[in-house]
């Protein structure tokens, strides 16, 4: 009754669903970090940060794109002087630390994500698989190169 509770859910063709096998399985496991995982309030924030930094990537290209209009800033050491600043310098990009301090508060470490694998649950593996693919795929569209370190060995090949 306890795992009908909890608010897990899992991606079938692209979309977020709740399954009670799923829950199941994760209550088997009795592992508070894979729990956390597929909570519905973490994949949410996951989500959150990945549209995010996608969002502000595209705001600063686009800003960067058009950026012909100098924008002024005063000076914080002379009032009177103000320096003119292209607008991309106003907006910046996302930081890499930044982001992968927010990436690594939702998505598990890779000794969770092994051990994820080694369940062999296809509904378990595939809703990692699903977020790690979302995830590098942001990473390269905003940084330029894949982050080592993110994603488990094990995993990969499920996100190939």
């Amino acid at each position: 009754m306890n795992e009908t509770k909890k608010n897990y859910v899992f991606v079938k063709n692209g979309k977020l669903t709740r399954s009670l096998s799923g829950a199941r399985k994760i209550t088997s496991l009795k592992n508070p970090a894979i729990e956390e995982f597929y909570d519905y309030d973490n994949i949410s924030l996951l989500k959150g940060a990945l549209d995010t930094i996608i969002f502000h990537e595209e705001k600063y290209q686009q800003v960067k794109k058009n950026d012909y209009v100098p924008e002024h800033t005063i000076d914080v050491n002379n009032e009177c002087y103000s320096t003119p600043r292209l607008a991309s310098q106003l907006v910046g990009r996302p930081h890499e630390v930044e982001t992968l301090e927010r990436i690594r508060k939702c998505f598990p470490n890779p000794e969770t994500q092994d051990k994820i694998i080694a369940c062999k649950n296809r509904q378990l593996i595939h809703t990692l698989a699903f977020w790690a693919k979302k995830t590098q795929a942001m990473w390269l569209n905003v940084f330029g190169h894949s982050k080592p370190g993110l994603f488990s060995e094990k995993l990969l090949p499920y996100t190939r």
